[in-house]
């Protein structure tokens, strides 16, 4: 893996209309009104190699070819991003489609998106009196949207008249700041690779609505390739302010791929035949990662808001997480497949926090009392797309 990897459209077998590059940003800010519920933002730029896709009620068309140069890759697609601000989810806080490029030499790189349509932003990021969650089409367009950066900090702006970021990223710990490959191949091209960067410091300005927001705390960051269709999943990522650090993936195929509504409560939300069940776990104390592959996921809803609850055992080794969520934003991502018919993926992302925590081994139980408070975001998607 070089640093070039990070900024590069790799198109080694790619699978007809069904592969996605994206790249996305993670923010937990702190909260001093209710420090279990941190702020979170989520900031993306993909593209697919599909003729059309939409997202929500933003219709993105390929217009044309990836094109890759020495050290430069041109491409269209879109960008997005959501605000939990620590009261209310603003989802979209932005969407929209352009022409991107990203850039980079053995030292730094950048992802730049010119925009070519209307920006759609959420009508409660735009206006403090509204209480919409409705999107409303706004004449504004982002003047600047990118983020540059080199392995040891980053930067990421955006301004599109109604929303202004301003952020920086830089080292956290040792541990969590390298850029971590990882992936899977399940049959035949269908896999998935991706660069995670686990954890960085994060501060700088956050603008909407009238609002100012000066916001410090922790990033995660994923550049992805899903080469295959986007089958349900689940997903987290969890950090302790102390430098501990908690993920797991688990992948699926059943009734959830007919999901075709918003709603949580469904018939078809069972029959889950995993096509992995991977979690880690990292002990800033000890500077160990454990890591369980025979897991299982149980959830249950309270207020319309899932709480999540992952157990297993492996060789000696006992996990048991509970995660509850504070709200969520949800993507409506579909892709024509046949003359009337499309496919939809409802892919869910709920700002979290650990409410029980144990891991056993050889070495003794951990609990949340030995490493300190956990929060970060839990992903469900149904559907397939």
């Amino acid at each position: 893996m070089t640093f070039s990897d990070l900024w590069d459209v790799d198109m080694t077998d790619v699978v007809k209309n069904r592969t996605w590059w994206w790249w996305w940003w993670l923010y937990f800010f702190d909260n001093p009104d209710d420090p279990q519920r941190p702020l979170q933002l989520m900031v993306l730029w993909a593209t697919r190699n599909a003729q059309r896709v939409r997202i929500d009620d933003v219709e993105w068309q390929n217009e044309g070819d990836i094109v890759r140069k020495d050290g430069e890759v041109a491409f269209g697609g879109m960008s997005g991003a959501w605000l939990y601000d620590g009261k209310k989810m603003h989802d979209p806080l932005f969407l929209e489609k352009g022409n991107m490029r990203t850039v980079w030499d053995d030292s730094k790189g950048s992802l730049i998106m010119e925009s070519t349509s209307k920006g759609s932003t959420s009508k409660s990021a735009t206006s403090k009196e509204s209480t919409s969650k409705e999107s409303t089409s706004k004449e504004a367009t982002s003047r600047k949207n990118e983020f540059t950066g080199k392995p040891d900090e980053y930067k990421l702006a955006y301004d599109n008249g109604d929303v202004k970021l301003d952020l920086l990223m830089t080292p956290w710990t040792d541990w969590m700041g390298g850029i971590v490959p990882t992936g899977k191949k399940y049959l035949g091209k269908f896999s998935y690779r991706m660069l995670k960067i686990r954890g960085m410091k994060a501060g700088g300005t956050i603008e909407y609505g009238g609002n100012k927001l000066k916001v410090k705390g922790t990033t995660y960051f994923q550049k992805v390739r899903i080469n295959s269709p986007t089958s349900p999943w689940y997903w987290a990522v969890l950090h302790s302010p102390k430098g501990s650090f908690i993920d797991y993936f688990m992948p699926h195929l059943g009734l959830s791929m007919f999901r075709g509504k918003h709603a949580h409560k469904t018939i078809l939300d069972r029959g889950e035949k995993h096509i992995s069940r991977s979690f880690q776990f990292y002990d800033h104390r000890t500077d160990k990662l454990h890591k369980v592959k025979n897991v299982k996921m149980k959830k249950r809803y309270e207020n319309d808001l899932p709480i999540f609850t992952l157990g297993g055992f492996e060789d000696g080794k006992r996990v048991l997480l509970e995660m509850t969520t504070y709200s969520r934003a949800c993507k409506e991502i579909s892709q024509p497949l046949m003359g009337l018919f499309k496919t939809t993926l409802f892919y869910n992302e709920y700002p979290a926090f650990v409410t029980r925590f144990e891991y056993e081994d050889e070495d003794g139980l951990v609990t949340l009392k030995d490493i300190g408070p956990m929060f970060g975001n839990c992903e469900h998607a149904w559907g397939i797309v």
